[in-house]
């Protein structure tokens, strides 16, 4: 938990750094990736007219599996500018994890892929198109919902 004291804050700026483990931040192992890293963070924390600020930078390191070929690689995940704004706290302490948690999960890609040149695995063989040329044909589905619109260009 990454958590900050409202009396600290009032006395000055706070500086939060050190690093929190993904289960900490309830985030789990999938099939195309975990975390074998805690997540880094460095964090100020400042309060201006009740208004209570924090900002600062995450990163840790992914190992991924390719969602086009399945190879396995490792992604740094770097996010240098995080900003979190909590206006009139009701209680004496500020509990950032879930926010933080939030930041990774956004900044995560949602599709990862090993590079942008990646081919894939072929969708007949299954062989990897980035190592092998399998000579299979792959026909490309004329899609039936623009059949009616590419009719009327002819």
């Amino acid at each position: 938990m990454i958590k900050v004291n409202l009396r600290e804050i009032e006395k000055g700026e706070v500086r939060l750094y050190g690093s929190v483990s993904p289960a900490e931040l309830e985030i789990f192992d999938e099939s195309l990736f975990s975390f074998p890293e805690d997540i880094q963070y460095d964090i100020e924390v400042t309060m201006t007219s009740g208004i209570v600020m924090a900002q600062g930078t995450l990163s840790t390191n992914a190992h991924c599996k390719c969602g086009r070929c399945l190879k396995e690689f490792d992604y740094k995940l770097d996010l240098r500018n995080i900003f979190h704004l909590y206006e009139n706290p009701v209680s004496e302490e500020i509990d950032l994890t879930t926010d933080i948690r939030e930041d990774i999960i956004i900044a995560f890609p949602q599709n990862i892929i090993c590079g942008e040149d990646c081919k894939g695995l072929c969708p007949v063989c299954g062989e990897d198109r980035n190592v092998v040329d399998c000579g299979c044909k792959v026909e490309e589905p004329a899609s039936e919902v623009w059949k009616a619109l590419d009719a009327l260009y002819k």
